[in-house]
């Protein structure tokens, strides 16, 4: 017989990418997400007068702009959540399996399913606030999205004119991957956690109760390291005031991969606290910084060797210097006037060395060298854009 409560065992949540703010597409293909258990909720000013009455009654409280807040949780995997990490990111599109942080702000219509009692609410204009991630022992891999969207509405029958099915990828776990800190793998660190807020903000007009758009702010990204202490090399570098970088790299039981880069970061704090029993632990919060760009001089000229992907490519230098000029592992090397197009775009540098620069590369490069430039190569054909976070995926 059909329920005649919800159960929360059965709400479903899917997405679609809108063309313009607040407005859901009009035949939506919409995508169904995988997540735990998640809350959106349309939120409203209240505003309540401040009259004065001799039998000291309120007269009226009136509902002013309307907003939504959500949080969707989910354990992070290969496929699902790649529309959300880009929004979050504010990069235009994957490039060559590839985003850094941009300035390109998207939103979404989210709809929440009540599938078993047929009732269906459709959150609009929803843009990507913070994304919270979340590596730790004895647990999946962990990603979350806090969102602020423009409005909400209700139906019995889903927005959804087509719905695509989620994937099947298995989640990635802890034990599978390895975290470089410092450009050095290392096997102690114990837990890593960082929140990228993209300090997003609404604004009311006259003569509406919506705001709109959304409106960017700075991108700030916080986080903590924890490891076992076992000597002063870490907190060395919170009391230097020495610059580090993060990698870690997931892997999932199918050979799916994700490598997220911090490429520069400074650790703001270092606290021991031995316990009475088992391993002391350091732990060490930090904020990621903006990491310069690097460009190659004009004169310079460069090649793509053969390769078979996934795996790497070399990028060989004409005359300059790749260290000089500031090319750094983990940062986004970005190939432009390829003498084949499609070699182009933004690749996660693996080696640095004076004239060739190693990259990853989720598939079959051309096997014909390429030269940049019908000339010659000119100055930017090959750079690195300042960025303060890079997410691979191969």
């Amino acid at each position: 017989m059909p329920a005649t409560y919800s159960s929360g065992s059965t709400v479903v949540f899917k997405q679609v990418i809108e063309a313009t703010y607040g407005t859901t597409p009009s035949t939506p293909t919409m995508k169904l997400l995988r997540p735990k258990p998640s809350k959106f909720t349309l939120k409203k000013d209240t505003y309540t007068t401040d009259e004065v009455r001799s039998d000291r009654g309120i007269s009226d409280v009136r509902h002013g702009m309307r907003k939504v807040e959500g949080t969707i949780e989910g354990d992070l995997m290969m496929a699902d959540w790649d529309d959300f990490i880009l929004a979050a990111l504010q990069d235009d599109a994957w490039s060559n399996n590839v985003a850094r942080t941009g300035i390109t702000l998207s939103s979404f219509s989210i709809e929440q399913g009540f599938t078993d009692i047929a009732q269906y609410r459709l959150f609009k204009g929803c843009s990507v606030a913070k994304m919270k991630v979340s590596v730790k022992p004895g647990a999946m891999v962990g990603i979350s999205f806090d969102f602020i969207g423009q409005d909400a509405v209700s139906g019995t029958t889903t927005a959804a004119t087509t719905t695509t099915p989620a994937s099947t990828n298995s989640p990635f776990s802890f034990a599978s991957g390895t975290i470089n800190e410092g450009g050095t793998a290392n096997a102690y660190i114990t837990g890593l956690d960082f929140e990228l807020d993209n300090g997003l903000g609404q604004v009311g007009v006259i003569g509406s109760n919506t705001s709109p758009a959304v409106f960017n702010g700075r991108s700030a990204i916080k986080g903590t390291v924890s490891a076992l202490f076992k000597d002063q090399v870490l907190l060395n570098k919170f009391l230097n005031e020495t610059e580090s970088s993060i990698q870690v790299v997931l892997v999932d039981p199918a050979g799916g991969q994700h490598t997220i880069t911090l490429p520069r970061i400074k650790y703001t704090g270092g606290d021991i606290a031995p316990p009475k029993d088992g391993a002391t632990i350091i732990t060490l919060p930090f904020e990621g910084l903006f990491c310069a760009g690097a460009s190659a001089a004009a004169s310079t000229t460069m090649a793509v060797s053969a390769t078979t992907g996934p795996g790497t490519a070399t990028l060989t230098r004409g005359a300059g210097s790749n260290v000089t000029d500031g090319f750094k592992v983990g940062t986004c090397l970005t190939a432009k006037n390829l003498t084949t197009p499609a070699n182009n775009g933004d690749w996660l540098i693996t080696n640095v060395a004076a004239l060739v620069l190693t990259i990853a590369v989720p598939a079959t490069l051309s096997t014909t060298a390429q030269v940049a430039g019908a000339a010659g190569s000119a100055a930017g054909d090959m750079s690195v854009i300042p960025t303060n976070l890079i997410w691979s995926r191969s």
